[in-house]
């Protein structure tokens, strides 16, 4: 398995439509499993061949409640993988394509997404995934006090953050003024834009969780306890709006530094 972090979105019921809104009620009635049977995805129900995949047959999602209020991510797992299957066709050379997938198996995968999206017009991707590392720029929807050291039950040790989501819109707006004031570089404002467009689309009051998730079992404890990018990342952010380029050139070669030796470790594999 890829070791991945995860950016999640947790919405409250009345934030899905009337049909959906039924079925996470009934859902979490249930407190629902997701059952040990898969549904191998073949030439009628998606991909096949050497890039088939198993998914569980109904839509499943993670349930918390916070203030006495349920919320509900949706795992969208066909989305998902689809969409995985495009963005790791965009990753490599067209010629080496071949290697890894044919290309009439790319068409299918858009194909199968517009066909979600055409029977499912509501539907939002409430998770973001990262193979071997947390992204930069998802540590501006978050602030230091949101960070949450996690022991798991092999006593192994992550981290994640927890922020509702106006706040996060609130902090990505300002970080967007201070950059493309300052630092009009596209290869930054991009990946946050982007972040600040995707939760648009989301309820003021849902809540955006940014888990290590298996990455995290990469860092030892003492790099763990020492890890504080979003401190960082603010650091930077806050220096550019002060002028000061060295101090928020330092605070970013901080984060940088810190996640360079786990981004290697996907060129190793």
């Amino acid at each position: 398995m890829v070791p991945a972090a995860t950016l999640k979105v947790y919405e409250p019921l009345d934030a899905f439509d009337l049909d959906e809104r039924g079925y996470w009620e009934r859902y979490v009635a249930a407190r629902a499993t997701p059952p040990r049977g898969t549904l191998l995805l073949d030439r009628e129900h998606g991909l096949h061949s050497t890039t088939a995949t198993l998914v569980t047959d109904h839509e499943h999602a993670e349930i918390v409640e916070r203030g006495g209020v349920v919320l509900v991510c949706p795992h969208r797992t066909k989305l998902r993988m689809l969409a995985s299957v495009l963005a790791f066709r965009r990753s490599i050379p067209a010629e080496v394509v071949r290697a890894f997938m044919p290309e009439d198996e790319v068409e299918r995968a858009a194909e199968e997404i517009e066909s979600l999206r055409s029977e499912h017009p509501t539907w939002r991707n409430h998770m973001l995934d990262s193979s071997w590392e947390v992204p930069l720029h998802w540590f501006v929807a978050f602030d230091d006090s949101e960070r949450q050291l996690i022991e798991h039950e092999d006593h192994s040790r992550s981290l994640r953050y927890e922020t509702v989501v106006r706040a996060a819109r609130g902090r990505i707006e300002h970080a967007l003024t201070v950059v493309r004031g300052t630092l009009p570089n596209p290869a930054v404002i991009a990946p946050v834009a982007g972040l600040e467009g995707w939760l648009e689309d989301f309820d003021a009051a849902a809540v955006l969780v940014l888990d290590y998730g298996d990455v995290g079992r990469f860092l030892p404890d003492d790099r763990l306890r020492r890890d504080h990018t979003a401190r960082d990342i603010w650091g930077a952010i806050s220096a550019l709006a002060e002028g000061d380029g060295d101090r928020a050139t330092a605070h970013y070669m901080v984060a940088v530094e810190r996640w360079s030796g786990i981004r290697r470790r996907e060129s190793w594999n």
